[in-house]
């Protein structure tokens, strides 16, 4: 799409404000537990800063903490301007209150929502789906489904589904901004308070969203098994010790050189 037709930033939304509670209950949210030597929710503001495509990151948390991102970030080698804000008590609410507060803004232009339980999505994957969604105005990130899909009622099958048109949904959902705002806005009215993601909201409007294919490996950790299996798969991208390479998505620099960004710092 012509640029000068489609002016504005482009946003990364990591949302981060559950508690996790089916992985850690009674412990602190699951997208700030160590996974391989860091918290959770670093692996993926690391990754989309790294991307050319992404001009700054907005972070959602849980309330209370704020102060523990803060920390959290400090010292760390990120190249962009990055905000925290609290969520909500649903995911909706959270990528609502994100939205919300870009929409006091007027230069941007795409939004991309991720998940925070979603550790291992590539820079690749999101410059792609950034690319489709200037293309197309909405672009989600989803794996083919390869198990067979029934259709059960009443504890019976009744149906089994064409697996060649079925994708499991992922991470980022990306948007102009003017229709992610106004599907929210939509759902709001019309008593829609639990959409699972962003893509429902979209649909809801008539819009299409172009599907961006991703591996399996950029699942949304849930479960102490995935996060087992998100640790191995992070173990297994790391080279063998005197290799001289770097980690797969790593930068050129791994120092801490900058000052803890929390307001939207300037370049």
């Amino acid at each position: 799409m012509d640029e000068k037709r489609f002016p504005g930033k482009t946003i990364g939304v990591i949302l981060g404000a559950g508690k996790g509670l089916r992985m850690s209950p009674g412990r602190e949210p699951k997208q700030f537990l160590n996974l391989r030597g860091k918290p959770m929710f670093l692996y993926s503001i690391e990754t989309f800063d790294s991307c050319p495509s992404i001009d700054e990151i907005l972070v959602v948390v849980p309330p209370g903490m704020t102060v523990r991102m803060r920390s959290m970030l400090k010292g760390r080698d990120l190249r962009l301007p990055l905000k925290i804000i609290v969520g909500g008590r649903k995911r909706q609410d959270s990528s609502f209150k994100a939205v919300q507060s870009l929409s006091k803004r007027g230069d941007v232009g795409l939004v991309a929502i991720h998940d925070a339980a979603r550790p291992l999505i590539s820079s690749e994957i999101i410059e792609k789906a950034v690319c489709e969604a200037k293309k197309e105005g909405a672009a989600a990130v989803a794996t083919k489904t390869t198990d067979t899909v029934l259709e059960v009622r009443d504890e019976f099958i009744v149906s089994i589904r064409d697996r060649d048109t079925l994708y499991n949904a992922q991470t980022p959902q990306i948007f102009r901004f003017d229709l992610l705002w106004k599907a929210h806005l939509a759902a709001r009215r019309e008593g829609l308070l639990d959409a699972t993601d962003d893509v429902q909201l979209v649909l809801r409007l008539g819009r299409k969203v172009k599907v961006v294919a991703s591996p399996p490996e950029n699942m949304k950790v849930t479960t102490k098994q995935d996060f087992d299996l998100a640790s191995l798969i992070i173990e297994g991208r790391v080279p063998s010790s005197g290799s001289g390479k770097k980690p797969i998505g790593a930068r050129a620099s791994d120092g801490p050189t900058r000052e803890e960004s929390v307001p939207w710092k300037k370049r």
